[in-house]
Parts: C-alpha cells; structure tokens; sequence
C-alpha cells in the first residue's frame, strides 16, 4: 500500500474504523426480536447481487423480503428497522465495540497530506456510529450510505458516483474496507482498494488484493 497520487480515501465503518463483533450484541439487545435480525441478515446478504437503482426501489424489496420471512405487516418491519434496531446498533457501537488504535491520528495524518476523506457504509447513520465511539467525525466531508444508492455493495455504481460527486477521480482515490467481497468492489468501480486484515481476509486470495495490518497501515498514513 502507497499514499503516493492518492487524494481522496473513502472509508468503509463496521469493522474497518473499529474492532468488536456486533452481531450477537444486537441480538441480546432486543431478544425478544432477535430473529427479525436474523432475517434482516439474511435478506441483506441475498440482495447484495442486485443494483435496485433507488433507495425506494431498494427499501420497498428489502422490507417486502423482511416481511415475508417474519411474517409481520411491512410497516411493522419499517419502523422496527428505522425506529429500533438502527438506533440499537448506534448504542451498543458505542457500548461495546472500540474504535481503531490511533485512528484519529491517523485520520488528521491524512487530512494534514491535503487527502480528502469520506464514508461510505451499507448501513445508514454512519456519522452517529463513529461519534458514539469518540471518533472525529468532523474531519469527514460526507457520509454516504449504500441504502441511499438503492444498490448494497460490492455493486459497482456507488463507489464511481461517489467520486462523480465529489469531483474525484477513480483512480486517486482510495477505498479502505474489512471485506474484499463488499468493499473491494471498488476495484471494478476503478478506485484503489485496502484491506484491512482480520477474520474477513482469511481465505482471500492476497495476491489479487492489497491487504495490510491496522499497524501496517498506521504507520503508512503517519509517515
């Protein structure tokens, strides 16, 4: 990995900005639902290979899907999503996970370098989740959520409009994400692609990716 032409680094959040599974806190948060997450899991997963071209079209499928699989009205899943588990997940974010060694350091490094930074996360109220973990979210242009796009990553459309809309270009801008099957979709979309390593890159192939240790990319930003 090299900062060399590199002007802009989009930062992907769950996992990458800070370490903790959240799965089974979500669960144990609200247990009395813990299958509605469940499903939500799974019904995300399934629509990962589709680009639904708008959030509408994206949220009415995926709400469709959720309601179908627990068998509660489509409105009771919307308000459930929106209303409770987002807020859930901001909380135990907050409570229970731990924001990256030196990370605001290493985000100041990179604005010091004159690197534009943004967010992109398949989940919304990224800004919330990084200022829960006592992370600097003010050094971030934008926050964008996947949702909003109508198209869950890797789909290839949201990381170029991204740029688009920044005035960026693809190839000097970096994509930092935890999973190559979601983020690395940068690399079709023609951004450059980190990862970070951990449990996700395990059985990746590392001679198609440029996979690096939190350590490794500390220092690299720091320099």
């Amino acid at each position: 990995m090299t900062l060399d032409n590199i002007k802009a680094v989009i930062f992907d959040v769950d996992g990458t900005l800070y370490t903790g599974g959240i799965a089974k806190h979500l669960i144990l948060g609200d247990i009395w639902r813990c299958m509605w997450a469940l499903r939500e899991r799974q019904t995300r997963k399934a629509m990962k290979s589709r680009d639904y071209m708008t959030a509408d079209n994206y949220y009415n499928t995926f709400f469709s899907t959720l309601s179908q699989k627990t068998g509660k009205e489509e409105s009771v899943m919307r308000d459930w999503y929106f209303n409770r588990y987002m807020p859930l997940m901001v909380r135990q974010i907050g409570k229970y996970c731990k924001p990256r060694p030196q990370i605001n350091e290493v985000l100041e490094s990179l604005r010091e370098k004159g690197i534009r930074l943004l967010v992109y996360s398949d989940y919304t109220r990224s800004k919330e989740k990084i200022e829960s973990l006592g992370i600097d979210s003010s050094v971030f242009e934008k926050f964008y959520c996947a949702e909003e796009f109508g198209a869950l990553k890797p789909q290839t459309r949201p990381f170029a409009q991204i740029c688009q809309e920044n005035g960026l270009e693809l190839a000097s801008t970096l994509m930092v994400g935890d999973k190559v099957d979601s983020d690395g979709g940068a690399l079709a979309a023609g951004l450059q692609f980190t990862c970070i390593d951990g449990k996700n890159c395990k059985d990746v192939d590392r001679s198609k990716y440029d996979i690096v240790s939190w350590n490794e990319f500390v220092n690299i930003c720091k320099k």
